[in-house]
């Protein structure tokens, strides 16, 4: 079931004997009304979904092959603290996808990612379906942490394993919520991985501190140069 035209690339994930095993799907083309591309890309950290409003920290810039902490912390339009329940096994289901759709990344609260996968295939015939449905992801799992604000979040551990531009998908279920028992609320983030970390000091700083250095040693030089050596001084008392 599907809400929007467009490419759609669904995965399967399977677990045996404690091994999470992912599988990628060809590429399905959705044909019905609308635009089937509305890509809008914003790295805003909160977002507002249903009456709730939901915040994402990282503890550092995204790095190819360095794991990663992401945090979410989950509050009413008012400000209040949500708690969550339990929903198809944990409190919140995080699945991380790549913007070429090459990259699928499937992890639960407190632990590593669950599922890394990229997956690569002969060319197929694109099939085709109409629009008319909703979605659904997948998981288990749960672990919170106390900020020191005294926020509750739900924390996670991801490591990507290519450069580029993924967008972050958050399952959750307020405790309380007004809901059908299958269903859950979807909050998505954008996330940049860069090839390696940034340096720890700005570039005009960087610059600034060249600067000062080269100065400091023209000042040196120059000083030295213009000092008058005691031989001078001899040399000229001896003309007189």
């Amino acid at each position: 079931m599907f809400k929007k035209p467009g490419l759609y690339k669904i995965w399967s994930e399977i677990k045996s004997e404690g091994v999470n095993y992912s599988f990628g799907h060809p590429e399905v083309n959705i044909n019905g009304e609308g635009p089937k591309e509305e890509k809008k890309v914003s790295f805003s950290r909160n977002v507002i979904v249903g009456n709730h409003q939901v915040s994402m920290v990282m503890s550092d810039m995204a790095v190819k092959d360095r794991e990663a902490d992401l945090s979410f912390d989950i509050h009413t339009l008012t400000g209040q603290e949500v708690d969550v329940e339990q929903y198809l096994g944990a409190d919140m289901h995080l699945s991380i996808i790549k913007d070429d759709r090459s990259q699928f990344i499937h992890t639960h609260p407190g632990g590593g990612s669950e599922a890394d996968h990229s997956h690569s295939q002969a060319p197929q015939v694109i099939n085709i379906a109409l629009a008319h449905g909703g979605e659904e992801p997948a998981g288990a799992m749960d672990e919170h942490q106390t900020t020191s604000s005294g926020d509750q979040v739900i924390s996670f551990s991801v490591t990507f394993s290519e450069v580029g531009l993924y967008k972050a998908f958050a399952q959750f279920r307020p405790k309380g919520i007004d809901l059908p028992a299958d269903q859950a609320l979807l909050a998505e983030f954008w996330i940049q991985v860069e090839e390696k970390a940034a340096l720890p000091i700005s570039q005009w700083w960087m610059l600034l501190i060249i600067s000062a250095i080269l100065i400091a040693g023209l000042s040196w030089w120059v000083n030295g140069y213009l000092k008058v050596k005691p031989e001078d001084v001899t040399v000229k008392s001896e003309s007189r």
